[in-house]
């Protein structure tokens, strides 16, 4: 039964609050008897271990290597990224290479008048007025 010793006379023990044990009294802090039993925790002194901060480490961890390797930032996708750069890259050069061929030819046709009558002859099958022309074909 507890005591008040303040007052004269026992008080009655509260219906909801069940005795301590010794185990309790021992964790019980000095000051603050309505403290959490979290915080009747004894300290560590600065020292770091345990599951929980192990656990922990492991999470970030796996959360770093994830976003290291598998992000959006992350390393596979930057060498996809690069890859895929050198192949665009690659086909630009080899349009642009395209081009200035058929704005060569483009400008050969308009300026040279030669260049265009070979080409109608050659292959369009055009010929002049005054010309035959011999379609041979080869005997198998």
């Amino acid at each position: 039964m507890r005591t008040n010793h303040g007052l004269r006379g026992a008080l009655a023990p509260e219906p909801w609050r069940p005795e301590p044990s010794r185990r309790e009294e021992a964790l019980r802090p000095h000051r603050g008897e309505g403290r959490s039993p979290y915080l009747r925790q004894r300290w560590t002194g600065g020292q770091i271990g345990g599951r929980t901060f192990k656990g922990a480490l492991l999470l970030l961890g796996v959360v770093l290597l994830y976003l290291l390797l598998l992000g959006d930032a992350g390393w596979i996708r930057q060498t996809q990224l690069q890859n895929r750069r050198s192949a665009l890259v690659a086909e630009i050069q080899r349009l642009e290479a395209k081009s200035a061929a058929l704005e060569s030819e483009a400008r050969r046709l308009e300026q040279d008048p030669a260049y265009r009558e070979r080409i109608a002859r050659e292959e369009w099958g055009y010929k002049r007025t005054d010309e035959v022309v011999y379609h041979l074909r080869r005997l198998e």
